[in-house]
């Protein structure tokens, strides 16, 4: 099983809209376990 997992398959997964997970992490509801600093993708964990 993955370890890490974007956002765009955090989304399939689940049925969640992308916009949607970012809300989420925006109220702190569901918040992702690294945010590269870099490019700023969004990185769940099971």
């Amino acid at each position: 099983m993955k370890e890490w997992f974007i956002i765009g398959e955090v989304s399939k997964l689940f049925g969640v809209k992308i916009p949607t997970l970012r809300y989420y992490n925006e109220i702190g509801l569901l918040c992702p376990e690294y945010v590269d600093p870099e490019t700023h993708y969004r990185y769940y964990s099971t």
